[in-house]
């Protein structure tokens, strides 16, 4: 289950706790749990501006009832659905999908001041700089989100998720520097293998740069079945990706794949620009 779902959750079962006043709960903590309820919802809707919208209210009106733990997982998905509308703004606004990154940044950042051992919170921090293209930042950022730990399973998932997210950012580092260091653009001359990244920003969607896959004919993943006996072994299996647009100003690609997928895969450059795979 995406760690946004899980979260929504633990938020909604956090606003259902009675108040010390009493057994039961008062009309305002009901109207709370409410609409905790909603922004559940809207999620499952994957409706990012009500989401974002929700979350302020509820931390305007709730703050009253809401402890470290609450509130921080309130900002921590406040900032994801920032995040989410910047990445759904990336091919017809740039300008405004960088400013949803900014806006999402801060609000990551005062999640970590307010539960420093939410892993979450970093994972978030990590997220809004990834689409800010500050890669350093982003790995630190998840570096600190593992060091927390899977203490418990919202963190659990946070901590799995920026390992996946670490693995990608690393990549591109490391490829950044190879590019900089031949003083070239990894568009322009590429060894016969040479490797970008890919990260899935929904199970059926996975965002890499369109240097990445530039003049590519053809573009597939490789992945292992979950069977216990196919992880012991390397023969991958492919599945066609399709390009779904790409834009070489701000060097963005969307992908399609009809794959149950975790969070991030690399990707491997083929010779003659024929064909990338994800895996």
């Amino acid at each position: 289950m995406p760690i946004r779902f899980f979260l929504a959750v633990v938020l909604f079962a956090c606003a259902l706790v009675p108040s010390p006043r009493g057994a039961q709960m008062t009309q305002h903590e009901t109207e709370c749990a409410a609409m905790s309820l909603t922004v559940g919802d809207a999620i499952n809707k994957q409706q990012w501006d009500t989401v974002a919208a929700l979350e302020r209210r509820y931390l305007s009106l709730c703050e009253d009832i809401m402890d470290t733990k609450t509130t921080a997982i309130t900002l921590s998905i406040l900032s994801e659905s920032l995040t989410q509308l910047g990445l759904s703004k990336l091919f017809s606004d740039a300008q405004a999908a960088r400013s949803s990154f900014e806006d999402a940044l801060p609000i990551a950042q005062h999640c970590a001041a307010v539960k420093p051992d939410g892993a979450y919170c970093y994972l978030e921090m990590g997220r809004a700089l990834m689409g800010l293209h500050r890669y350093q930042e982003e790995a630190e950022a998840l570096r600190k989100a593992i060091a927390v730990g899977g203490y418990d399973e919202e963190n659990a998932a946070a901590v799995n998720w920026a390992k996946e997210m670490l693995t990608t950012v690393e990549a591109i580092i490391v490829e950044n520097a190879a590019a900089k260091q031949d003083n070239r653009s990894p568009a322009d001359t590429r060894p016969i293998e040479s490797f970008g990244s890919g990260f899935f920003i929904d199970p059926d969607f996975i965002l890499t740069n369109e240097h990445a896959i530039h003049e590519c004919k053809s573009i597939f993943t490789t992945a292992l079945t979950a069977s216990i006996f196919a992880k012991m072994s390397t023969t991958p299996l492919h599945h066609n990706l399709h390009l779904v647009i790409a834009d070489s100003g701000v060097d963005v690609a969307l992908l399609r794949v009809y794959l149950d997928g975790s969070t991030t895969r690399s990707l491997l450059k083929k010779p003659n620009r024929a064909s990338c795979c994800v895996n």
